[in-house]
């Protein structure tokens, strides 16, 4: 569990605080059971959000945004493109406009969990010992 909070919410100095005046929470929750020698279950669980201290200036550097998708995350999508978003094509001027959103712009807010199933492969007894722990190192997911 992490909470951050930006200084500039606190600052007191108005509009010199500077864009970034938010409090951003996230809870991530991970567990791996062993089922058996060579299986493992992993379950993960992510929520957070962020909190702006000024409505009117909603500003978050990007860093700092929710993305979903990618190895960290969602396996099964691609980097940053697991989003939710009202906008569709149809709404936008060009496939570049769309790009731009899945890459750069982020969500305020973040709900995401996967289950994992991991087999690792068992090498044959003949196999030579230089090349047996390349092949066990070897397993699907």
């Amino acid at each position: 569990m992490s909470a951050e909070v930006s200084m500039a919410l606190f600052s007191g100095v108005g509009k010199w605080a500077g864009l970034a005046q938010y409090f951003k929470l996230n809870f991530k929750a991970v567990h791996f059971t062993r089922l058996t020698s060579q299986s493992v279950l992993g379950l993960k669980f992510r929520a957070g959000g962020i909190f702006f201290g000024d409505n009117e200036k909603k500003y978050i550097p990007l860093e700092k945004q929710f993305f979903a998708g990618g190895a960290n995350s969602v396996r099964a999508w691609q980097s940053r493109e697991l989003r939710y978003t009202k906008q569709n094509l149809a709404a936008l001027d060009s496939i570049n406009d769309l790009g731009f959103l899945q890459k750069y712009v982020g969500n305020q807010g973040i709900f995401e969990g996967s289950v994992e199933y991991r087999y690792s492969i068992r090498s044959p007894r003949w196999v030579p010992p230089n090349i047996k722990s390349h092949i066990e190192a070897l397993g699907i997911t």
